[in-house]
Order: structure tokens, then sequence, then C-alpha cells
């Protein structure tokens, strides 16, 4: 087990799931670029709207076969984060478009200072000098990037002979639509958090939900926007350019692969190894599209992207190293009377049922209703002493006539009357009305600490 920010499982199952996402996140890249450019297929959006029902498909026969559980959330939830999702990866798909392999990445990682700007702002973050300071470097880094290639279109087209002023146009465009992909991201990126937050869904549950919904949004602003109602492939298949087909069958496989593998490494990995895969990850990607486009890449902004590509990596891995040790340092808790304390860390207790938001004695509030799956926790007894973390693995509410024996067998204990009893102890104003907070989880560290020991021979 991990001492860092999230429980880690490093095996070979895990190195293949890694392998894996790393070779899917760079190949839906590259596809996606070879389809758009390469095939000079003019139509993001609508290759977009072919990954979300893709998938909506290949996920809805899965949970069919019992192989995902469905997560029930509100219709008007997942049609306002469809509208965001949507947005924000049409706005990619098509920075990839306008842009370089370089220049889309730079412009998905700018969104990193911008979002943690956005959560300082809002009081939900602090930051430090230290991560202002990284936080500058990957601005630095991304900008290098991207206004090198920016200039050097319009140098290259000068030199050339070319119309200036259309080179001009469609760098701006380039730029224009780079931007408003990074703030897309940044504004799903809050609102998936808040999302998961409210329902209590992990990462892959959101996605599954509000597949078909992002599908249907972006075919509607294909059929307004990108087509006019015309049909995107009509042409095509007069051609008979069956290679486009297939190309865009490769990256609805890909787009695929990403949604299911990418949870799955975040589920197994640290925050650290997370963030090193996609230091990999950008870095890959940006090679792979120097070598594999180099129309797009001129001789003179080279070094300028070279450099600004390594400032951006060096930023993200300072910023996240910061973060981690941060979380580490400031990891919530949760107490528990001593009585078990010996449960929870055999494993034996996995489980507790709360009311959240309680006043406790000394007028501290207990928050619970805001945990999620995957967050770390230090369970403390009650004389304040952390004598397990636990990882929470699935946040519930239910009232207190639900209590079943089933729940109660997870807090240790034989039967709901049980459990109740016990419930009485700490709230003495429970009735069946009450709404109550059921945090799941596993213990991810049990240390061995002096005053457990001392506690246990007392006992």
């Amino acid at each position: 087990m991990s001492p860092r920010g999230r429980s880690e499982l490093l095996n070979v199952t895990t190195v293949l799931y890694m392998v894996a996402s790393l070779l899917v996140s760079v190949g839906i890249v590259i596809a996606n670029k070879v389809v758009l450019n390469t095939k000079n297929f003019k139509f993001p959006l609508f290759l977009t709207s072919c990954h979300f029902l893709v998938n909506a498909v290949f996920v809805t026969s899965m949970q069919s076969g019992g192989v995902f559980v469905r997560k029930r959330i509100p219709l008007w939830a997942a049609l306002l984060y469809a509208a965001s999702s949507g947005l924000a990866i049409l706005s990619c798909n098509w920075s990839l478009h306008l842009n370089s392999v370089a220049v889309y990445q730079s412009f998905k990682l700018l969104g990193i200072p911008v979002s943690a700007c956005v959560y300082s702002l809002l009081n939900i973050h602090s930051l430090s000098w230290r991560m202002c300071f990284s936080l500058a470097t990957i601005c630095g880094g991304t900008l290098c990037v991207i206004f090198s290639e920016h200039f050097d279109n319009i140098w290259a087209s000068e030199n050339a002979g070319d119309d200036v002023a259309v080179a001009e146009y469609v760098s701006h465009g380039g730029l224009l639509v780079g931007f408003c992909s990074t703030f897309f991201n940044v504004f799903d990126q809050i609102l998936f958090g808040e999302i998961s937050r409210w329902y209590s869904a992990s990462t892959m549950q959101v996605q599954q939900a509000t597949l078909l919904y992002r599908g249907l949004f972006c075919l509607l602003f294909v059929l307004l926007i990108e087509t006019q109602g015309e049909s995107p492939v009509q042409e095509r298949l007069r051609t008979g350019d069956l290679s486009l087909f297939f190309s865009i069958g490769v990256t609805c496989v890909l787009a695929f692969g990403v949604n299911i593998i990418s949870p799955t490494v975040v589920a197994r990995t640290s925050s650290t190894t997370y963030q090193i895969l996609g230091n990999a990850k950008f870095i890959a990607s940006t090679a792979l599209g120097w070598a594999l486009f180099p129309q797009a890449q001129k001789s003179t902004s080279w070094a300028a992207q070279l450099f600004g590509v390594v400032l951006t990596t060096a930023g993200v891995a300072f910023y996240f190293w910061l973060k981690t040790a941060n979380k580490s340092s400031k990891r919530r808790e949760l107490n528990f009377s001593d009585e078990f304390v010996d449960i929870i860390r055999s494993g034996e207790k996995t489980a507790t049922t709360r009311v959240d938001k309680f006043q406790k004695k000394g007028g501290s509030i207990e928050r619970v209703g805001d945990f999620v799956p995957g967050m770390q926790v230090s369970a403390t007894d009650q004389s304040g002493s952390t004598f397990a973390v636990i990882k929470v693995t699935a946040v519930e509410k239910r009232m207190y006539k639900n209590i079943d024996d089933k729940l109660a067998r997870l807090e240790n204990l034989e039967s709901a009357a049980a459990l109740k009893t016990v419930l009485k102890k700490f709230y003495k104003d429970l009735n069946d009305k009450s709404e109550l907070c059921v945090v799941h989880f596993k213990v991810v560290q049990a240390p061995t600490s002096p005053t457990i020991e001392l506690k246990k021979k007392k006992l």
C-alpha cells in the first residue's frame, strides 16, 4: 500500500492497464488527427458524436450483461453535464483540427492553471507561492508552444508569398477555438466534480450515465451548425472511400478504450503515479505529432516548441508533487468511538452510518455528505489519534426506517435493530424520517501506533 495520496496497487495487471491507457490515450489523439487532416474529413463535431453514440451502445450492452452497474442521475443533471461535456470535447476536436498536436495538447494543459485559479477565487483551494510558481511555469511553457506556432504560420506565409490575411485568419481561428476549449474543459471539470459529489457517483458512473445524452447533444450541433442538415459522409460514400470509415471506426474503438481503461487506472494507482502517466501521454503524443505530421511543424518554431514542452512538463510535475504533498498533510478526519477501533483495523467493519452536518459537543460540525468515492480519510479514535487511513468506496443516503440487516452486517452488527440501537446512542433525536449518510470504506493503512498498542493492553 502506498503512503501517498491514494491507495496504490502496483502489480503486473496495473502495469498492463497503465500501458493500455497510454496507448489508447495517445492513439486517439493521433487517429483523430489522421481523420480530420490526413483524410481531409472536415467534420470534427460529427466525429465526436460518433464516439459518444458508439460508446453509449457498448456501455448499455455491458450494463445489460451485468458487467457495469447502472447509476441513476436526475435528467436535468445529466442534460446539463451532457451540454458541458459536449462543448468541451467538441471544442477540443475542433482545436485538434485547426492546430498541431503539440498546440492542441498545450491548450488542454493550460486548463490546469486556469482551474487552479478558479478554485482559489472560489475559496475552495488555497495556493501557496510555490504552487503559483509551478502554475506560472505551466502557463509559460504552454503559451510558448502556442504562440511560437502562431507567429511561425504567419511568417511562413509571408516568405512563401501566400495571402497573409488568410493565414492570419486561419491562425487566429485556431487560437480562438483553442482558448475556448481550455475554458470549456475547466467548466466541465468543475461541473463534473459537483455532480459526482451531489449524487455520490464515481468517474465511470457519471460518464456512463450521460454518454447517450452527450452523443445526442453533439449530433444536434452537427445538424444545426456543422453540416446544416446535410450528411457529412454522403460524398465519401459516393466515392467509395472505405479507408475513411475504417479510420473513424478505429477512433470510436479507442474512445471506448479511454472511457473504460482510464477510470480503472485512476482507481488502481496513486495520484503521483497517475500524473506521471499523464506527463508521459503528453510527451508521447507531442513527439508522435511532430514525427507523423511534419507539415504542421515549421523548422523555425521547433526549438521554441521543444523548450515549451520541457517547461510545461516540469511545471506540471512540480505542481502535482506539491498538490499531492498538500493533500497528504491535510487529510479529512472521521472520528470513531474506541470500541470500533479494532474491528475497523481488522476489516470487520466496512461502513459507518452518520447524520450529515451533525453538531457535536463543543459546537463542531461533522460533515460526511460531501465525501466521494476514492477520498482518503484519517480514522481517529476518541482521543483524536489516527489509528488508520480509510478509503471511501461508496456513499449513500438512507432513511432511518430503511436500515436493514445487510447494512448492519457491514457495521459488524447482527441485525438492523442492533444498528438502530447503536445509532440512538450517538443521535438521540432519530426517527423513521431521519435521513442518514452511509459511508462505505476500506482500510488502506493501519500503522502500528504506541498509543493504540497501549490501549489494547489496558483493554
